[in-house]
């Protein structure tokens, strides 16, 4: 297999299937710590109390624009330079990443 029998493979594909299509081959070429938070177990603990305050908080945060980028934690660490352009860090608050992304957006 190579990209000419790829692309002639999805020239070839049903227009109602080009979706679904495009969705695979966006995460196959994703980064792969992003395709393990994609499939990953979905965290079964409950939210407390604590864990409301702490999205409430961040998202708080978020909206006033406190927040820390990539490069200044790495600098802070001694890590020169960017590993994948400016981005934006959230507060971890003890819970794991994917899981506080997961309550944070469906809030």
């Amino acid at each position: 297999m190579n990209r000419e029998t790829l692309h002639s493979l999805v020239d070839r594909l049903p227009d109602q299937e080009i979706g679904a299509a495009a969705r695979f081959l966006q995460y196959l070429s994703s980064h792969r710590a992003y395709r393990a938070a994609l499939s990953a177990p979905i965290d079964d603990e409950p939210v407390t109390e604590a864990d409301a305050k702490a999205f409430e908080q961040a998202k708080n945060d978020l909206r006033a624009a406190r927040v820390v980028s990539h490069d200044d934690v790495r600098r802070e660490f001694g890590l020169e330079g960017s590993l994948h352009g400016p981005s934006r860090l959230v507060p971890n608050y003890g819970r794991s990443t994917g899981s506080l992304l997961l309550e944070f957006y469906k809030r």
